[in-house]
């Protein structure tokens, strides 16, 4: 079977080259394998791979948990990682950058914004967008610039810093769930059957030590927008001449 030469994101990750040891696979498995890292979406790669959209869902489920498929795609993400340096102490890096961040590392002496060349790597790192806009007075032959507004999105501290806890294990989220009086019953075959089925769709199963971690089956969103960064700062940049000396 070839592999599949299918680019992915914007880093153009190709899909997990299959080497003969995978022969023990079936043709559809070897697919599967092939077509997961295309959008992570295991129902998706799933009917890519030949099976039933009805089942998808639950054939994505269990072939992510098969020991063999689950180690190529944890293989796979390895190569990923170390082709484009994602490592632990990187991201950690990353994230102490926004949580850190001082906006004074945006200005000069002055108070003036810095030009983004000028701007501290750790500055730079934890603002997300800039947008620059000019101010004009009067019409036609008389519009003039009168001064300019830059805007300065940062990533969100507050996020930044929940997830540091996060990391450090000292956040804990938990959720209260208050449930009324009823009465007690004997529940029947029929309704344990049904329980069974639920659990093993609500419930996830916890990993034996060194075992591969699950990969969700379900797909994101397709509507679902990235989250905007929560702190926009905006600057009014004076014309030569406007500040006091």
């Amino acid at each position: 079977m070839q592999a599949a030469s299918r680019r992915v994101h914007e880093g153009h990750l190709m899909a997990p080259r299959l080497r003969k040891a995978e022969v023990a696979l079936t043709a559809k498995q070897l697919r599967f394998v092939q077509e997961y890292p295309v959008d992570l979406c295991g129902a998706k790669a799933a009917v890519r791979a030949g099976y039933s959209p009805r089942t998808a869902d639950r054939i994505a489920s269990r072939l992510l948990r098969h020991p063999r498929i689950a180690a190529l795609l944890a293989d796979h993400a390895a190569q990923v990682g170390a082709r484009l340096d994602l490592t632990v102490k990187r991201l950690e890096e990353e994230l102490a950058r926004v949580a850190y961040f001082d906006l004074r590392e945006l200005f000069d002496d002055r108070g003036q914004l810095l030009a983004l060349e000028d701007m501290p790597e750790n500055a730079r790192r934890a603002v997300a967008s800039i947008e620059i806009e000019d101010l004009f007075e009067g019409r036609g032959r008389s519009r003039e610039r009168v001064g300019v507004v830059r805007k300065v999105k940062l990533w969100s501290k507050t996020e930044a810093l929940r997830l540091g806890f996060q990391r450090l294990g000292a956040l804990v989220e938990r959720h209260e769930v208050a449930v009324a009086d009823m009465a007690v019953r004997e529940v029947s075959d029929a309704e344990w059957e049904m329980l069974a089925i639920l659990t093993h769709h609500v419930v996830p199963t916890v990993a034996a030590p060194g075992a591969q971690p699950e990969l969700p089956a379900a797909c994101p969103s397709s509507g679902e927008a990235a989250p905007e960064p929560a702190v926009q700062v905006t600057y009014l940049q004076p014309q030569d001449g406007d500040t006091d000396a």
